[in-house]
């Protein structure tokens, strides 16, 4: 398999954190991401039926050949609430981090949190930080494939 660099890690991230399916050709490091329902797809190449036809064939083309290739899902929602638990508590003692375990332990916990989260201070801590949570989880499903 060719080495992936830090650039392609970040990449497949971007595109998992999108709800997209991502795959990376072993031999050449290329990825392919797509809508991950069939639905999706289909309305993101609605105006354009000849694009749309050539993006089913080219993912029958990667399911067919799928052992050339490392498949990355979008995270489950448990995955995804466990990253906003743990930022919730690596934060310092404050009245956010009271607010946002508040949140994470209620009804409509992404919502909520999502909402605190825009309206503070830490929105960026809290980008960075899924960034790096989905990069390390794109470097882990690469060691388990080697």
């Amino acid at each position: 398999m060719k080495k992936i660099n830090d650039k392609t890690i970040s990449e497949i991230a971007d595109h998992i954190m999108m709800g997209e399916r991502c795959f990376l050709d072993k031999k050449t490091a290329a990825i392919h991401h797509f809508p991950a329902d069939i639905d999706d797809l289909l309305m993101a190449f609605s105006e354009e039926e000849e694009e749309y036809i050539n993006a089913v064939a080219e993912l029958e083309k990667i399911e067919d050949a799928i052992e050339n290739y490392i498949e990355f899902e979008p995270l489950t929602s448990s995955e995804s609430y466990d990253i906003m638990d743990d930022f919730v508590y690596e934060m310092q003692n404050s009245t956010l981090k009271e607010k946002l375990i508040h949140a994470l332990n209620n009804k409509s916990p992404f919502a909520n949190f999502k909402y605190l989260i825009d309206h503070s201070d830490q929105r960026q801590n809290w980008f960075d930080y899924r960034k790096k949570a989905y990069e390390t989880h794109v470097r882990k499903t690469l060691e388990i494939t080697e």
